[in-house]
């Protein structure tokens, strides 16, 4: 997350812990070989809280902020500045009553059938087959 972060505990109860986070994002390069493009983290910031169960150690409620300013590099020697920011938030619901089994459930009586499961196995192609035999021809919708 970077270099300069601070956690601060801002409340103490007996069923959670509320943490506020503040701190920088550390500049970074990512280079993507497949779009030959070259992406450079410039820097940033993020601040939040977070609510953390004290029985459990699972956050209940998070949101974070983050603000990173960025370059894409093209392979044409363009430079593309962004800013990116994102908010996150968790909401999480631990005090929930157990789920009832699977098994418990009863399809409705309306008539509807279930599903079926087919097999698929895709036919062979010029050059090869399905499994992966290929001279680097491939059908149409294949990667």
């Amino acid at each position: 997350t970077g270099e300069g972060t601070r956690c601060l505990l801002k409340d103490l109860s007996a069923k959670s812990a509320e943490i506020s986070l503040i701190g920088s994002i550390a500049p970074a390069s990512y280079i993507d070989p497949v779009h030959q493009l070259r992406l450079t983290v410039r820097g940033g910031q993020f601040t939040g809280s977070c609510v953390v169960d004290r029985t459990t150690g699972m956050p209940t409620q998070s949101r974070i902020e983050r603000s990173m300013d960025m370059i894409a590099h093209l392979p044409d020697g363009t430079e593309i500045p962004q800013r990116k920011d994102v908010l996150t938030t968790v909401t999480a619901y631990l005090d929930q009553p157990a789920a009832p089994p699977a098994a418990a459930y009863a399809p409705p009586s309306s008539g509807v059938q279930p599903a079926t499961h087919q097999t698929y196995q895709p036919a062979a192609w010029a050059g090869g087959t399905a499994a992966g035999q290929s001279n680097g021809v491939r059908a149409a919708g294949y990667p």
